[in-house]
C-alpha cells in the first residue's frame, strides 16, 4: 500500500446513542378532539427508537383521562408531543403529573403540506403504509408529528422502515390496569430519582432490551392461561437446571443493547467498532443457543428462533479490520481487510497513491537543487511536505516560507503546494468513498433486518424469563395455581415492603380466602397494615399473571381481567378538584368498568366528606360492587356500623376481617400485630396514632375523652336501632 505510514484517514462518527439521551424511552404524539361533556377523542402514536416499536390507538377517554394516563404510564415515553391549541385543560392537568416526561407543545410538528400529506414521496415499510391507508387522519397526523420530530435528529429512517407496528387494541388479551391503580400500586416510578417500584424489584435482567420486555409484561399482564403456564414452565426449568441458567447468564451478561445497535445500523449511524461488537454478540448468541439442551417448549421455541435468525451472521465480521478504530476515531481506509468489493475505494486509493508517488520522486529534484545526498520532508504543526533548510541557505524566490526557528526555515515550492492541495482533495475523496462503502455494507446487512429483529426479540424474552427466574427462586416464593371463582392465598407477603424491612425484623404474612363470599370488609386500628394488605394482594395477582412465582406459601387465584385500587388522599390543584372529588371520580370509573373477574380494592371510601354522607356512599357503592359487578372486593373502612349491617343482611356475600392488635393498660399503649383475623372491630384507635405522632399530651388526652363520649352515644343509638328492628320482625 503506497499511502504514507504516518498518514491515517481518521474521522469521528455520530452514533444513535448520542441522540438517545434525548429519547430515553421513546416519543409519544397525541391529538385530541374535546367534546362538550368533557370526554375527548384521543389519537396517539408511540415510537421507541431503540427497538423500532410503534404502538398506536384511538379511543374516547372520560373526563378522568384515565386511559391516556394508563398508556403514558405503561409505555413510559420521555417526550410527549401535542398541539398546544387543541389540548383540553383536563388532559393538560394529567400530563403535568408525569415528572419524568418532557412535554413538547408544538403546532409546527403537527403541520403537513396543504394536502395534509406527511409522507408523500417517501419510501416506507408495508406496515407503516397500511396504517396510513387504513387508520384515521388523526393517527396519520400523530405519525407525521413523530416523523417531523425524529427528522430533527436525523433518525427518521428508523420510523419509516420499521415493521414492528401494533394497534393497541390488537395487543394480546391482558389484565387492565388503570392509571391511578398503576400509580397507587407503585408499578413504575414516576420520577427518575426514585427506584423502589415493582418494576425495579422485578427487573433482574442482564440487558437493556430484556428490561424493556419486563416493563411491557408488567404493564400488560396476561389473561391467556396457556401462555402464563408456558412462562411458569420456562422459569421452573431455569430454576432446576443450573447449567442452563449459568449458560444463559454467561451469554447475556454485559451484552450491548442489541435493539439499539440494530436501529443504529438501520439509520447507518453506527461505528465500525460498535457494529463489530454487535455482530459478535449475535454470533455468540447463535453459537451458545446451538449448544443448549432444553425440555421446555417455550424455551425451545425461543432458542430455535434465535438460531434461525442469526444463521450466517458471521460473514459480516470476517472482513472487518479491528485495528481500524480507536475509541470513536475511525481509520476509514482500513475499515475492511479487503476492499475488492468496492472499486470506487480502490480507484480513489490509487489516485491518492499517485500523488504521494509524485511527491516522493520530487525529492530527487530537491536533493539536486540543494546539493544534498539525502532528503526527507518535514511535518510540523499538522503541515506535511515541508522543505527544511538552514537559515543561511539560498532558495529560489518562488518558494513560500511556511515557518522558521532560530536555525532553520521551512518552505514549500509551487509544485509541492499544488500537490498538497491535490493530496488533501484526494484524501477527502477517499474518506468519502470509504464511508459510502461502509453505508453500502450496512445496507446489505439491513436486507435481513426483520430476521435479526425477530432473533433479538427472542433473546430479550429469554432475558426477561431469566430475570423472573431470579425472583421466583427466592426463599418463600411459590408457583401459583389458577382456579375459577376461588381466591386463596396462604402466607402472602408484599415483596418490596419485605425487602425494605429494618434489620432483625420479620414480615408478618397474611392469608386471604374468598369464594362464594367474594367481598372482604377489613377494619382495625390505623397503621395496622390494612392498606399494605390491599397492595400485597394486587401485587401477587400481577406477579402471577406475568408468569412469575409469588411471595406466599400457597396461592390459588383466578385469572383477573382488571385490578382497580383506590387508595390514598390526593387533590388536583390544576383542575381545582378537591380530595373527595378525585376520590369519587376514580370510584365512578371503577364501578363502571369492574366485572365479575375483576379485583377491586377500596381503602377508606367516603372519608373526605361528612360522616353520614361518607357512610351512605360507602354502603351504596359496596352494595353495587357485590350485587351488580359481582367482583372480588377488599373494602377497608372505619365505619363500624357498616360492618355489622352487612354481616347481618349480606352475610352470604361478605366476610368481615380485622387487623389484630393488643391493648396494654387503659388504652395508653397499643401493640399492632399486623395479622388479619376473622370478624370486625369497631374501634380504629386513631388517638394512639396521634400519640405516636407526638401530639401534645393534653390535646391527646382531651381527644380521648371526647372520643369515648361519642362512642357511648353511638353505641346507645345502635342498641335502640337493633331493639326496634327486632320488634318490627316480631
Amino acid at each position: 500500500m503506497m499511502v504514507s505510514s504516518y498518514f491515517k484517514l481518521k474521522t469521528s462518527i455520530l452514533f444513535l446513542q448520542d441522540v438517545s439521551t434525548c429519547l430515553l424511552s421513546g416519543v409519544m404524539a397525541f391529538f385530541e378532539i374535546p367534546s362538550h361533556n368533557k370526554n375527548s377523542q384521543i389519537s396517539f402514536v408511540y415510537f421507541d427508537p431503540k427497538n423500532g416499536r410503534v404502538i398506536y390507538d384511538e379511543f374516547i377517554d372520560s373526563k378522568l383521562r384515565d386511559q391516556i394516563s394508563s398508556r403514558i404510564t405503561c409505555l413510559g415515553p420521555s417526550e410527549i408531543l401535542f398541539d398546544e391549541l387543541l389540548i383540553s385543560n383536563d388532559t393538560r392537568d394529567i400530563l403535568r403529573t408525569f415528572e419524568s416526561v418532557s412535554l413538547e407543545p408544538s403546532q409546527r410538528l403537527f403541520k403537513s403540506d396543504p394536502q395534509n400529506n406527511f409522507f408523500d414521496g417517501l419510501m416506507f415499510s408495508k406496515g407503516l403504509k397500511k396504517v396510513l391507508e387504513v387508520e384515521s387522519f388523526n393517527i396519520s397526523k400523530c405519525m407525521g408529528a413523530v416523523y417531523n420530530y425524529l427528522k430533527e435528529f436525523e433518525i427518521e429512517e428508523c420510523l419509516l422502515m420499521t415493521t414492528n407496528i401494533v394497534n393497541f387494541k390488537e395487543l394480546p388479551r391482558h389484565m387492565k390496569l388503570s392509571g391511578y391503580t398503576i400509580h397507587n400500586l407503585g408499578v413504575f416510578s414516576r420520577s427518575k430519582c426514585r427506584r423502589n417500584s415493582i418494576f425495579d424489584f422485578l427487573n433482574n435482567t442482564c440487558t437493556k432490551f430484556g428490561s424493556r420486555v419486563i416493563r411491557n409484561w408488567l404493564a400488560y399482564p396476561l389473561r391467556d392461561k396457556a401462555k402464563i403456564l408456558s412462562r411458569q414452565e420456562a422459569i421452573e426449568e431455569l430454576i432446576l437446571n443450573k447449567d442452563l441458567s449459568n449458560a444463559v447468564y454467561n451469554l447475556l451478561n454485559k451484552m450491548p443493547d442489541l435493539e439499539l445497535a440494530l436501529m443504529s445500523t438501520l439509520n447507518k449511524r453506527i461505528s465500525p467498532k460498535d457494529f463489530f461488537l454487535f455482530v459478535n454478540a449475535l454470533k455468540k448468541s447463535f453459537q451458545v443457543c446451538k449448544r443448549l439442551s432444553l425440555k421446555c417448549q417455550l424455551l425451545l421455541k425461543i432458542i430455535n428462533k434465535v438460531i434461525a435468525s442469526f444463521t450466517g451472521i458471521h460473514q459480516y465480521s470476517e472482513n472487518l479490520n479491528r485495528s481500524s478504530w480507536n475509541g470513536n476515531k475511525v481509520i476509514w481506509n482500513e475499515v475492511f481487510k479487503d476492499f475488492s468489493d468496492y472499486p470506487e475505494v480502490l480507484q480513489s486509493r490509487e489516485s491518492l497513491e499517485e500523488v504521494e508517488w509524485n511527491l516522493e520522486m520530487y525529492k530527487l529534484k530537491l536533493m539536486h537543487l540543494l546539493g544534498l545526498y539525502t532528503f526527507e520532508y518535514v511535518s510540523v504543526c499538522g503541515m506535511d511536505y515541508l522543505i527544511e533548510v538552514k537559515n543561511e541557505t539560498k532558495v529560489p524566490t518562488s518558494w513560500i516560507k511556511m515557518n522558521a526557528t532560530k536555525s532553520v526555515t521551512r518552505y514549500r515550492d509551487p509544485y509541492i503546494k499544488e500537490q498538497v492541495v491535490s493530496l488533501s482533495q484526494k484524501r477527502k475523496k477517499l474518506i468519502s468513498e470509504c464511508q459510502k462503502a461502509w453505508n453500502f455494507f450496512l445496507t446489505k446487512f439491513n436486507f435481513n433486518f426483520c430476521e435479526y429483529q425477530k432473533g433479538i426479540c427472542n433473546l430479550a424474552e429469554l432475558d426477561a424469563l431469566f430475570g423472573l427466574h431470579l425472583v421466583s427462586k427466592r426463599d418463600g416464593y411459590t408457583k401459583p395455581r389458577f382456579t375459577e371463582g376461588c381466591f386463596e392465598v396462604v402466607g402472602g407477603r408484599h415483596p418490596i415492603l419485605e425487602l425494605n424491612l429494618p434489620t432483625n425484623s420479620t414480615y408478618i404474612p397474611n392469608d386471604l380466602y374468598l369464594k362464594e363470599n367474594k367481598t372482604l370488609i377489613l377494619t382495625g386500628p390505623n397503621s395496622g397494615g390494612k392498606s399494605s394488605f390491599l397492595r400485597q394482594t394486587a401485587v401477587i395477582c400481577i406477579f402471577a399473571q406475568i408468569g412469575c412465582f409469588v411471595p406466599a406459601k400457597e396461592a390459588k387465584i383466578p385469572i383477573l381481567d382488571a385490578i382497580f385500587l383506590r387508595t390514598g388522599a390526593k387533590d388536583n390543584i390544576w383542575s381545582q378538584k378537591s380530595t373527595f372529588y378525585v376520590e369519587m371520580e376514580e370510584t365512578s370509573d371503577i364501578i363502571s368498568r369492574a366485572s365479575s373477574n375483576s379485583l377491586v380494592l377500596l381503602d377508606e371510601l367516603g372519608r373526605g366528606t361528612s360522616s353520614y354522607d361518607g357512610l351512605a356512599l360507602a354502603e351504596s357503592i359496596l352494595k353495587f360492587l357485590i350485587y351488580s359487578s359481582n367482583c372480588f372486593t377488599l373494602f377497608v373502612t372505619h365505619y363500624g356500623i357498616l360492618t355489622s349491617k352487612f354481616e347481618k343482611l349480606h352475610f352470604k356475600q361478605i366476610r368481615n376481617g380485622h387487623v389484630g392488635y393488643s391493648v396494654l393498660g387503659e388504652e395508653n399503649s397499643l401493640i399492632l400485630l399486623y395479622k388479619i383475623f376473622p370478624g370486625a372491630v369497631r374501634k380504629s384507635y386513631g388517638i394512639n396514632v396521634a400519640r405516636l405522632a407526638s401530639l401534645p399530651i393534653d390535646v391527646v388526652d382531651k381527644a380521648n375523652k371526647i372520643s369515648m363520649k361519642y362512642q357511648r352515644s353511638l353505641d346507645l343509638k345502635l342498641k335502640l336501632i337493633d331493639f326496634f328492628s327486632n320488634s318490627l320482625h316480631l
